[in-house]
């Protein structure tokens, strides 16, 4: 049975007569990532504010490994590493003199070796006695999340943490997260970085003013050569197109200008384009479609404006 590290049940954020979160239930269980979706002002950095205890609840229940957040604070928010925004520290120290002043902050004993097993998770051994004002955005983001974990919370919270990597710090994160998320803990992140989540996360909940609106686990499904997919074919002779198409027993899914798209086996592809190809149909363009998470987003979300 898997195990439910967090539980917010029927979030509710009420400012005046205005909802801004409204009836939300999210869950997170060990060793998974779900991204936490939606666009500006949908409501995310309020959720996470609740389930940190940052701000109150108007209604609902936070509990995290077992314990209610009202009634056990300590208990529950003992077992959460967390970076909300930006992690701040002291610029003109070092990495390790950072962490070593969390350390002596923390109720948990926190020794040496601990750190040291932190700083070689999060890739920073030989920058770590540097000062932190010469690390890059990357770097001080990896020493934030080793701050958030040194005491081995169960629950890891995340609010946009990919803002202003560059693509090499995006990869070293997505490759940090699933190191993390291997060895137990639950990861909750929030993000707009749509084709990020889609590499990282394991599902994604969508919020839409202030009410959840989806629900959705990330297969990885491989593709074998059997596999029934779509596939786009571009020419500018439709109707000889579409005629080889019918006559081929082929279904259509979709025509748009010169694009046609069919249902296909994956291994029938080669065959198919050298028929179209012999019938003298030229044909400019072929290619899988696929459907990635900001598309299916977008629609969901009616095309979402800013996100």
């Amino acid at each position: 049975m898997t195990e439910i590290i967090l539980e917010a049940k029927h979030l509710t954020k009420t400012m005046k007569t205005t909802n801004i979160v409204e009836d939300c239930t999210i869950s997170v269980a060990k060793g998974e990532i779900l991204g936490l979706l939606g666009p500006n002002g949908a409501g995310k950095t309020t959720i996470i504010r609740m389930i940190t205890g940052l701000i109150s609840k108007s209604q609902g229940e936070v509990w995290i490994n077992g314990y209610d957040l009202d009634q056990s604070f300590e208990k529950a928010i003992g077992h959460v590493g967390a970076i909300i925004e930006n992690p701040e520290f002291y610029k003109y120290l070092s990495g390790w003199e950072n962490l070593k002043q969390f350390a002596r902050m923390s109720r948990k004993n926190i020794t040496d070796d601990d750190l040291n097993k932190m700083v070689e998770m999060v890739h920073l051994t030989d920058a770590i006695h540097h000062k932190v004002k010469t690390y890059s955005l990357g770097m001080r983001q990896r020493l934030g999340i080793a701050q958030a974990l040194m005491h081995e919370p169960t629950l890891l919270i995340l609010d946009e943490p990919l803002n202003g990597l560059d693509p090499e710090g995006m990869r070293d994160f997505r490759q940090l997260m699933r190191d993390v998320a291997d060895k137990g803990t639950a990861i909750l992140i929030s993000s707009h970085l749509l084709s990020e989540m889609e590499m990282i996360a394991d599902r994604v909940v969508i919020i839409e003013k202030g009410k959840l609106t989806h629900n959705e686990t990330l297969k990885k499904e491989e593709v074998t050569a059997s596999s029934m997919i779509e596939f786009t074919i571009e020419t500018q002779e439709q109707a000889a197109l579409q005629a080889e198409i019918v006559r081929l027993g082929l279904s259509v899914t979709k025509t748009d200008g010169d694009f046609l798209t069919v249902e296909i086996k994956r291994d029938s592809i080669p065959d198919v384009i050298a028929i179209l190809v012999r019938a003298g149909i030229p044909i400019y363009s072929a290619t899988p479609l696929t459907t990635t998470l900001e598309d299916r987003f977008l629609s969901l979300t009616n095309q979402g404006g800013q996100y």
